[in-house]
């Protein structure tokens, strides 16, 4: 997103493909409610029981090198990972699913048995993508894509949040995913008029406009737009260098490169699927 500070369209704001802003009014104590509606719509099921786990965001802590803003939740049977994606390599996906992973079975560890324990849920909110389906859900089944389910105790949902944003439903026309559709709202006046009649979803139009006023989230936005930038340049570079799945040499030989030029080791490991302690030990 354009530096909002030297942004002349006074109508622009900042939808939830920034994770700061989504983790202030929707991933928090606050935003429960609104929270509840989105997934519902993704898991389509009523939600009797929520908890958010995370804390509430603190504005400083957002400058901290490597912080990464997510959504953790409890629901019912259920605990749910939401993470903001706005650049989705295989790296980033397999350290969501690692850390779906490392949830899943953390539950045990408070003395859960194998028949109470929750279902372990990913929800990726991806931008910049391109989908054929505005959400898909993977489980772990039968290859040929039969019911047969090995487990329901994970599963991972792919939300194309590109294609809501471009999307032309209207709150009106009964669309089934109209939550999902206003976390991608970038107009002021199109939020408005959207969310009007609906104290929920009016509630987020309030807190959004809000926050994008606030001087010190301006400059979190500005800060957050020039870590995406450095992700997709470092994802080019990586691709540029020949990177391949499963040739570790080369994974090494780019990891090296990147710290040469001074990048965060967050940033490399999420670059080339290499962990922090192999990072440091190429230094």
């Amino acid at each position: 997103m354009d530096n909002l500070k030297e942004n002349n369209d006074s109508n622009k704001i900042a939808s939830c493909k920034s994770d700061a802003l989504f983790k202030s009014v929707v991933g928090c104590e606050k935003g429960k409610s609104i929270l509840k509606n989105v997934l519902e719509e993704i898991l389509e099921k009523k939600i009797k029981f929520l908890e958010i786990k995370n804390n509430e965001l603190e504005k400083n802590s957002i400058w901290e090198q490597g912080k990464r803003v997510d959504c953790i939740a409890k629901i019912d049977d259920m605990f749910i990972d939401i993470e903001i994606n706005t650049g989705m390599s295989k790296a980033i996906r397999d350290r969501n699913l690692r850390y779906l992973l490392s949830k899943y079975l953390n539950q045990y560890k408070e003395g859960d048995s194998y028949y109470t324990s929750r279902k372990g849920v990913l929800i990726d909110m991806d931008w910049n993508r391109d989908y054929d389906k505005l959400v898909s859900k993977y489980e772990l089944r039968e290859e040929n894509g039969k019911k047969d389910i090995y487990s329901d105790k994970l599963v991972v949902y792919k939300i194309d949040m590109e294609k809501f944003k471009n999307s032309c439903y209207t709150k009106e026309e009964g669309l089934k995913y109209k939550y999902l559709k206003m976390l991608t709202i970038e107009d002021k006046e199109e939020l408005l008029k959207y969310t009007k009649g609906d104290k929920i979803m009016e509630k987020y139009a309030k807190d959004t406009i809000d926050m994008n006023n606030d001087d010190e989230f301006k400059d979190i936005l500005t800060w957050e737009e020039d870590q995406r930038l450095i992700m997709e340049s470092a994802l080019l570079y990586a691709k540029d260098e020949g990177i391949e799945k499963g040739e570790y040499s080369k994974q090494i030989e780019i990891a090296k490169n990147m710290i040469k030029k001074d990048l965060d080791i967050s940033l490399v490991s999420e670059v080339t699927g290499l962990t922090i302690k192999e990072i440091e030990s190429l230094k």
